[in-house]
């Protein structure tokens, strides 16, 4: 939500604050698609502020509906848009539970691909005491059994949207696929990395070129600058401050915005870094106060 509230008021209001940002319509008649993953998350937050191995950690356990691809798409439909999702499930309690929670929430289901054949997709993550994220765990089967044939029941959608998000779940081959049908008929495309070992599919496959928006963290960021220029990225930014953070984002973009002319890159704690290659300068969004009062958080 953080992502699609900022860019919104990046382009309604080109002001660098956060205090009026719009929770109006982003895309206004066209459909608009996402291609990812919908999961099973699993989070395991641990009490004390540091993890320690071999041990066993005081923690708390609690389930929710995720999924890059589904969650970005409930963001959406929050915001008023009626996305449609094109993804994966089991046909497992798992995968019952996802399509039941989507249409008690209003969202379009007919875009998901029921599979027998392999279980729904879980994802368990664990956070230190202060909430960030210590380590994933993905059992994720829609790169493996989600293929062309089920993307291409949607093509005349897929082409005739505003807008199609894809997140770095999916198969390389269906990326490349999706890009080149987008590419052809003038569709933005919004590119999600998901994590870093996915931030670089679309490099490897040579349609990073197609990409109109992506939303990197700085970890994401730095992967993908190492794919693009060749060069490793050896920067060590646990104590850095928010000023050098910004500051080493808007150089590791440098090499990308000339094929991508719009980054978002995630700060975490430390807010939204916008980048913009019609600007040729980034813009910087302090993350929601922590002293607001926060009643129901969905998901991240």
């Amino acid at each position: 939500l953080s992502k699609l509230q900022s860019i919104n008021n990046i382009l309604n209001n080109n002001n660098n604050t956060s205090e009026n940002i719009s929770t109006s319509n982003i895309i206004i008649n066209k459909p608009v698609v996402v291609i990812g993953a919908a999961i099973m998350d699993f989070i395991i937050k641990v009490k004390s502020k540091t993890i320690m191995n071999e041990a066993t950690n005081k923690g708390s356990l609690r389930t929710s509906y995720g999924g890059v691809g589904r969650n970005i798409a409930e963001s959406l439909m929050r915001f008023g848009c009626d996305p449609l999702l094109i993804s994966m499930t089991g046909t497992d309690t798992n995968g019952d539970n996802i399509i039941s929670h989507m249409t008690q929430l209003g969202m379009n289901t007919s875009g998901i691909y029921r599979c027998s054949d392999v279980p729904s997709s879980t994802y368990s993550a664990v956070l230190d005491g202060t909430g960030e994220l210590y380590c994933g765990i993905g059992d994720i089967n829609i790169e493996e059994y989600l293929d062309n044939t089920w993307i291409n029941k949607f093509t005349d959608i897929i082409q005739s949207s505003s807008l199609v998000c894809v997140d770095g779940n999916i198969h390389i081959n269906i990326m490349r696929h999706v890009f080149n049908m987008c590419y052809d008929t003038g569709v933005p495309i919004w590119f999600e990395p998901t994590c870093i070992q996915k931030s670089v599919k679309p490099f490897i496959s040579n349609v990073h070129h197609m990409i109109t928006y992506t939303s990197p963290n700085i970890y994401e960021l730095m992967r993908m600058n190492q794919e693009m220029t060749g060069h490793e990225v050896d920067e060590n930014i646990s104590n850095i401050s928010r000023d050098e953070k910004v500051e080493l984002s808007i150089s590791l973009s440098q090499p990308i915005i000339h094929h991508i002319p719009h980054i978002l890159v995630t700060l975490g704690r430390d807010g939204v870094l916008y980048i913009s290659r019609d600007e040729g300068t980034g813009f910087w969004y302090p993350a929601t106060p922590t002293e607001l009062n926060i009643n129901t958080v969905i998901n991240v």
